[in-house]
């Protein structure tokens, strides 16, 4: 199973998790990545809080009218893979739900960034979102010094882009030194910079902004996930129903077309209600998915 890592220091709270992908998925989602660079319709002009030079800053992934998923089948997996590990293994205090509550986080932007030679972001948050996030595909190797493309979180005190030596090396802000295949996930009012980095090599990684909304559930998932819930709300259907003398069984199939049965022991009528499905009746299936994962994730 996929676990989120916590390291809380003063008021920070940052969860580390990793996408798991292979060596061959990194380079084909990156392979994409160039490829969507080059469809200028696909480049935003806005830049956000980056100050790019040369680099690249997507649309948002997420916008219904873009075909981008339709296109780029590992760039779709590399989203979908974000939604898995925020739905099924992330959670946080500051966010109020629990396993058996049909709402979820909704990720509402989902963005690219290419950062090349010099460029960075400036000190900022993410307003009006609940939780936020980076997932690093290509990393800078080499450094000038050990900050170079990092990711820092300020304290409500530090305002300034450029940090001291050692205010750097003392480790008294948290500093992501960040590797490929991981993810930092962070409560989106936390302040944070993109430190630049003056080598050749591109930094490329992938975030989003997500709300908690009590109405949005699995099936309303964009792209359609390749993989199954840990829980899951079900209103029954007569269709769903294969009664035995001493049980009933209700066949659930999803909108991806993966499918499993749920068992009961009585004949009671079952059409219409609505079946809360928890982590302990899904974790046994969670090997289901549309894909081969052999083919796409690092044997654990």
């Amino acid at each position: 199973m996929n676990t989120f890592k916590t390291n809380v220091m003063e008021d920070f709270s940052i969860y580390d998790t990793s996408l798991n992908f292979n060596r061959e998925t990194l380079k084909n989602i990156i392979d994409e990545i160039y490829l969507i660079e080059n469809e200028k319709i696909y480049s935003s002009k806005s830049g956000r809080t980056f100050k790019i030079n040369k680099g690249f800053h997507s649309v948002n992934l997420m916008d219904p009218n873009s075909d981008i998923f339709s296109k780029y089948p590992h760039v779709n997996i590399l989203c979908s893979r974000i939604q898995e590990l925020i739905t099924n293994y992330f959670k946080t205090s500051k966010i109020n739900w629990v396993d058996n509550e049909y709402g979820t986080l909704k990720i509402v932007e989902m963005w690219i960034n290419i950062l090349r030679v010099t460029d960075y972001n400036i000190p900022h948050n993410h307003a009006h979102y609940d939780i936020s996030g980076n997932f690093y595909l290509q990393v800078n190797k080499k450094k000038i010094c050990e900050t170079d493309g990092s990711l820092i979180f300020l304290s409500k005190s530090s305002h300034h882009y450029y940090l001291p030596r050692n205010v750097e090396e003392s480790g008294s802000l948290p500093t992501v030194i960040p590797k490929p295949n991981q993810g930092i996930v962070f409560n989106s009012f936390q302040k944070h910079i993109v430190m630049p980095h003056f080598s050749d090599e591109d930094r490329i990684g992938i975030a989003f902004n997500a709300r908690y909304d009590n109405t949005f559930n699995y099936d309303k998932i964009y792209p359609i996930p390749y993989w199954l819930p840990v829980c899951y709300n079900y209103k029954i259907k007569q269709e769903d129903i294969i009664k035995y003398p001493d049980k009933q069984v209700v066949k659930i199939k999803l909108k991806n077309g993966l499918q499993f049965n749920w068992t009961v022991n009585h004949m009671q009528n079952l059409v219409g209600e609505v079946i809360q499905l928890n982590k302990s009746q899904l974790e046994p299936l969670q090997k289901l998915a549309t894909i081969d994962r052999s083919k796409y994730f690092i044997k654990q």
